[in-house]
């Protein structure tokens, strides 16, 4: 309330000081020149209407302030104040909301006293109404420099009462800037009263234009500058709603996450739970299985035993009783052996027994077995071995139930007076057999699962054919332990040709070795690795020739890289265990030693670092066999190793490898 009657107070001495100027100026003037007094009204009227405000710059633009300099310079401060006051008129009259009756009374008051005081200053610097332009230079400048601390003087003073501020910060923050207004008026006044004073009345028209095109173009910037503060509006509004999407799409893929990762957990403890259970099925099976082999073997053994005892009165139907409980065990054994097998696949028990065989003698002892049953429906069972086929490295067992897996199985889908031929061949390094008959065949959509565990064509109680579909899929997990493949190729109504690789198990004639305490297999190049118990000394070496060490667990492993070395004139040592590798360093000249990082019974980086305190074995290079995802090649080299060659090992580089790393080593020594 205190504050408001400040207000008033003020802007009552606001009008009597613009009252008294007003008298005091009334006669100060040339009234008589009635047409440019009366242009001069009507313009600053339309263009106080019409002011254009940049946001950005805080300024004001309009022609009101060039035209009150020109009427004071051209007619003096009272025509000067009736301008101003025309201009105070035309702004209210274009406000859309009207101003209240006292702040057009301050409005009217602020400008006829700021007129004044500009009039005052234009006089007191020498000025005088109608002189060139060239004389009033100073004397404009001084005014409109008044003019400007007057009229926004007079309007901070109240905004500042009203808003309880200090007046310099609302100066500062709302009025200095329209100094630039002001002055670029005075340059616009100054132009006027020069076309005013080369054309006359015909020049200040001309001024018209220019001024309404300045005025235009502020407009338009100020359209522009206003329809590009609506779209970076518009713009922030569209990101604070995107953020806000965000924000929730954040939160439902947080609680999608966190469901996903519960129902994942659920799925490892279901998974984990199947794996046991796989694995007890297996462990059962494998218990039932043998327990149910010891009675059954009694049976058969005394079937047989009464089947030889003919001539001691049994009868011919009791023989056939006899031979048919003989079959029945012999088949019931035979599912038995195939359970088994599976479990023990399963739960990893089934070992690979690597052996130097024939295989030639092999195919023809399950040909032989199986000749008896092919002939009950007057089948051709015949194997056809290719002359040359050498001793092969394989499982004999598991190389055997493969191939009486696959004869069985022909036989029995084989119709009566057909044939099945048994072939056997080697392809550079891999020993190829293939089962080959003209039976019933399998349509194109069945020989994608033939091998899979239980599957078979017809799957009813009451099909053609029996059996527990275990056969074929036995023969896929044996001949991949191996490292191989199974294929099958047939045509539905006119046969089947299956077909098993066993890859790089090619062996030349082995060379006797004598017998060795540390499980140490030797190979040069006249053969792959052999069995400890030989009897001949190892091989000589080559002048020249270079020895490698293989250390690992795996006979397969070292079978094979036997095979990649021993072609490329090396001379190659074998090593099961830690123990033996370090024996054979002692009292063997080794130049390189390849060390499999999963040894049994010893840490492989504990036994490179005794490698490297071994006195026999300096200047020995050492190089880690492992697979490169499951190892760090900075820890492999500061355990002591040279380098690393990643498993599985490519034949066709290894020699490469090793070379590199040997002749490194030499150039370091």
């Amino acid at each position: 309330m205190k504050r408001s009657g400040s207000i008033r107070l003020f802007i009552t001495a606001v009008c009597l000081a613009a009252v008294a100027v007003a008298f005091k100026f009334a006669a100060h003037g040339i009234w008589d020149q009635v047409g440019i007094l009366a242009t001069l009204v009507l313009g600053t009227a339309a263009a106080a209407a019409w002011p254009v405000r940049l946001p950005n710059v805080r300024v004001q633009f309009t022609v009101n302030h060039p035209i009150i300099l020109c009427s004071l310079a051209m007619l003096g401060p009272g025509p000067a104040i009736l301008v101003a006051s025309a201009g105070v008129v035309g702004a209210t009259l274009k406000v859309r909301h009207k101003a209240t009756a006292v702040r057009l009374v301050f409005n009217l008051g602020a400008q006829i006293l700021a007129a004044g005081l500009a009039g005052m200053t234009f006089m007191l610097a020498g000025g005088q109404a109608g002189e060139p332009l060239r004389e009033l230079l100073i004397p404009l400048l001084a005014a409109t420099t008044v003019l400007f601390l007057a009229d926004n003087g007079l309007v901070a003073m109240v905004v500042a009462m009203d808003q309880d501020r200090p007046f310099w910060t609302v100066w500062n923050d709302s009025f200095r800037w329209s100094a630039v207004s002001y002055f670029t008026g005075m340059s616009f006044a100054s132009a006027i009263m020069l076309a005013y004073e080369s054309l006359g009345v015909m020049g200040f028209a001309l001024g018209i234009a220019p001024a309404w095109l300045l005025i235009s173009f502020f407009r338009i910037q100020k359209r522009w500058q206003a329809e590009h503060l609506h779209r970076m509006e518009q713009v922030e509004q569209l990101n604070r709603v995107l953020e806000w999407k965000v924000k929730d799409r954040t939160r439902e893929l947080q609680a999608a996450l966190g469901s996903l990762e519960e129902t994942n957990s659920k799925l490892v403890g279901a998974n984990e739970a199947l794996t046991e259970a796989s694995k007890a099925k297996s462990e059962f099976l494998a218990n039932v299985s043998h327990e149910l082999r010891t009675p059954l073997n009694a049976v058969i053994g005394f079937s047989e035993v009464l089947s030889a005892q003919e001539t001691e009165g049994l009868s011919g139907r009791q023989l056939d009783f006899l031979k048919a409980i003989h079959d029945g065990g012999d088949h019931l054994l035979s599912l038995i052996n195939d359970i088994l097998d599976l479990s023990k696949i399963e739960s990893g028990r089934m070992p690979l027994n690597l052996d130097v065989v024939e295989a030639v003698p092999i195919v023809s002892e399950v040909v032989a077995m199986l000749q008896g049953q092919a002939e009950k429906t007057e089948l051709d069972l015949v194997a056809e071995c290719d002359d040359g086929i050498s001793p092969v490295s394989v499982d004999p067992r598991l190389f055997r139930e493969v191939l009486l897996n696959l004869v069985s199985n022909a036989i029995k889908f084989t119709p009566e007076g057909g044939s099945i031929r048994v072939l056997a061949r080697m392809e550079d390094s891999d020993l190829v057999v293939q089962v080959v008959d003209n039976g019933i065949g399998l349509a194109e959509g069945d020989q994608a699962r033939v091998f899979e565990q239980f599957f078979q064509v017809d799957g009813t109680y009451t099909r053609k054919f029996r059996g527990t579909g275990l056969g074929l899929g036995l023969v896929r997990r044996m001949v991949e332990m191996h490292g191989g493949t199974v294929a099958v190729h047939s045509v539905l109504g006119e046969g089947a040709t299956f077909s098993c690789r066993f890859p790089d198990c090619r062996v030349d004639v082995p060379r006797e070795l004598p017998p060795s305490d540390f499980g140490v297999n030797v190979s040069g190049n006249e053969g792959d690795p052999l069995s400890s118990d030989s009897q001949d000394p190892a091989p000589m070496v080559k002048a020249g020739q270079r020895t490698i060490l293989v250390v690992d667990p795996d006979p397969l492993n070292r079978r094979l890289a036997v095979n990649a070395l021993k072609t490329r004139d090396y001379r190659v040592l074998e090593a099961s265990a830690s123990a033996a590798a370090l024996q054979f360093l002692r009292v063997q000249r080794v130049d390189l030693v390849l060390v499999a990082l999963d040894l049994a019974d010893a840490d492989a980086y504990a036994l490179a670092q005794n490698i490297l305190n071994e006195p026999a074995a300096r200047g020995v290079a050492l190089v880690a066999l492992a697979g490169t995802e499951m190892t760090d090649p900075a820890v492999i080299r500061k355990s002591g190793f040279d380098g690393l060659i990643a498993t599985p090992v490519q034949i066709n580089k290894l020699p490469s490898q090793v070379r590199t790393y040997l002749e490194r080593k030499e150039h370091v020594a």
